[in-house]
């Protein structure tokens, strides 16, 4: 598994492209700047199929149209969770009001659920639903690697007062991680890498 992370956007948010050995690949959170994905994936020669978002607030969706839009891209699969779909479409609802980028409407290929998994290549990417951040929010697992979205920064967590946001949903889902029976490496929406383990010990949401 080859990982390679982009820091894109006003807001800084960290898209991810997972390329497999079979160079089939997968975006997770493609946050702006969809030339400048394209020309990674082409310098490293992988084949873009999927585009995963772990929720749907445009700081991590803003360019999902540009990579649609890319010749040989129409079969390119956009999942999201079925809560968050709507804010793919509204301004409003996915705080794009808030984002100096002009707002592009998109739409997802296929909703995803909680417990399934996505093989790109001979990758699987197993969805946990952690709603809170939002109604939608997911995390992805792929090996020892969890691609957490805003549910869960190093030594912080995403806010809920947007859209589908709910607070008491984030402590279920907070308790939900905090009970995993092994350590992982975390890679988040925002910020820098951390461990579960980690997280466990120092993080106050799951403390």
């Amino acid at each position: 598994m080859k990982i390679i992370k982009l820091i894109l956007g006003a807001f800084e948010t960290n898209t991810y492209i997972v390329g497999a050995d079979s160079k089939s690949a997968a975006v997770i959170d493609p946050a702006s700047d969809a030339d400048k994905i394209l020309a990674r994936l082409e310098k490293e020669e992988l084949a873009l199929t999927d585009i995963l978002l772990t929720h749907g607030h445009f700081d991590h969706t803003a360019a999902v149209a540009g990579l649609k839009a890319a010749p040989g891209n129409e079969n390119v699969k956009v999942r999201v969770h079925g809560d968050d779909a709507p804010m793919l479409s509204d301004k409003e609802k996915s705080f794009a009001s808030l984002y100096p980028e002009e707002f592009v409407p998109c739409r997802a290929d296929c909703f995803l659920e909680d417990g399934e998994v996505i093989k790109i290549g001979e990758l699987s990417f197993s969805v946990l639903h952690t709603p809170g951040h939002s109604g939608g929010s997911v995390m992805f697992f792929c090996g020892n690697v969890i691609f957490s979205g805003d549910t869960i920064f190093e030594c912080s967590a995403g806010r809920t007062d947007g859209w589908s946001g709910d607070p008491a949903a984030q402590r279920q889902s907070f308790a939900l991680i905090k009970s995993l029976r092994r350590d992982f490496v975390i890679l988040p929406g925002h910020g820098g890498q951390t461990t579960l383990n980690r997280e466990r010990e120092l993080n106050p949401f799951l403390r």
